[in-house]
């Protein structure tokens, strides 16, 4: 079975905060999964499909373009 992550857990691995996700649970752009007591939840397939692949990018680095 996939690992599952509570939504601050899930905007880790995926580099979101927890306020888009639900935002994107809300409109059903990417709708979370729901625990018997109402938690949502993701899983591992979630972080693979979601839009960008569930790739972060390095955090404190800074690009610059000329």
């Amino acid at each position: 079975m996939d690992e599952i992550y509570r939504i601050p857990q899930f905007g880790a691995r995926v580099g979101r905060s927890a306020h888009p996700l639900h935002v994107m649970d809300r409109n059903g752009t990417f709708p979370a999964r729901w625990t018997a007591t109402g938690r949502r939840y993701h899983t591992e397939a979630d972080a693979l499909r979601f839009p960008g692949g569930g790739d972060v990018a390095p955090q404190g680095l800074t690009a610059v373009c000329c």
